[in-house]
C-alpha cells in the first residue's frame, strides 16, 4: 500500500495496477489493525493500565471514549469474523 502511495506521487508514473493492488489491501489491513488494536486494549488491562491511562496513550480525552472505542473495534472484528 506505502508502494501504492510512492508510486502514485506523480500523475504521468502511476501504474493503475500498483493503486489498484493498493486499494485491493485496505480492506485486509484495516482488519489486521483491528485485530491488533483490540489486543493491545486487552494486553493494557490485563497489565493493570486504568481506562483513563489508555486514553492518554491512544490520545483520546476521557475514560469513557477509550471503552468506547474497545467495543467499536470489538464491533469490527466481530463483524470481519462472521464475514459480512
Amino acid at each position: 500500500m506505502r508502494f501504492a502511495v510512492w508510486a502514485a506521487r506523480h500523475e504521468a508514473g502511476t501504474d493503475v495496477a500498483v493503486v489498484t493492488a493498493g486499494l485491493q489491501l485496505l480492506s485486509s489491513a484495516r482488519a489486521e489493525l483491528d485485530q491488533v488494536e483490540a489486543g493491545l486494549l486487552f494486553a493494557a488491562r490485563t497489565a493493570g493500565m486504568t481506562w483513563p491511562q489508555i486514553a492518554d496513550a491512544l490520545g483520546l480525552a476521557s475514560a469513557q471514549a477509550a471503552q468506547q472505542r474497545l467495543n467499536r473495534v470489538l464491533g469490527r472484528v466481530s463483524d470481519g469474523e462472521s464475514g459480512s
